[in-house]
């Protein structure tokens, strides 16, 4: 028996174990929540950021996480403006006044989020308000997954007409 097989108590197989993906999310739009939003020194030691975590909620994404980073002092002042543009985005998605309520304010809310790829990680791009939640918290009825697209035939299309031209081109 080896060490490893004593402190798990059993034989390990590691054909039997899921495998999380760190790989970035693929582009595109999502409704995330906001799980955590803390204020902490940067690396460098030299300012301040608050990092954001979110949980993406729906599709195949459904619980991945992702992250944003907001240099909120720095001696970059091109940091702190892109900082500020990004955290009054978030505060008007999610209509949290950071002067009442600071980061902790955040946590628990919905955003629409836009996601992009930079390399080997994901960077959110934009934050927006979830299209009729006031707030961003979603009502339970807004959690269910859209009504499928009907099919739409060329006869229905709004762009048919009898004559077989475009409407705009009357």
């Amino acid at each position: 028996m080896s060490d490893i097989t004593d402190a798990l108590g059993e034989n390990f197989d590691p054909n039997s174990v899921e495998i999380s993906s760190y790989d970035p999310i693929p582009a595109g739009d999502y409704a995330a929540n906001i799980v955590d939003a803390e204020i902490k020194a940067n690396k460098a030691g030299n300012g301040m950021i608050m990092k954001v975590e979110l949980a993406i909620v729906g599709g195949p994404q459904d619980g991945r996480k992702v992250f944003d980073h907001l240099n909120l002092s720095n001696p970059s002042q091109k940091a702190v403006a892109i900082a500020k543009e990004t955290l009054a985005k978030l505060s008007l998605a999610t209509s949290v006044d950071v002067n009442a309520s600071g980061s902790q304010g955040f946590i628990g809310k919905r955003v629409a989020i836009n996601v992009e790829i930079d390399g080997a990680y994901n960077r959110i791009k934009n934050y927006k308000p979830l299209v009729g939640v006031a707030g961003g918290q979603a009502p339970q009825a807004a959690q269910s997954a859209p009504a499928p697209a009907q099919e739409m035939t060329a006869e229905a299309s709004p762009q048919a007409q009898s004559n077989g031209t475009p409407p705009w081109a009357s």
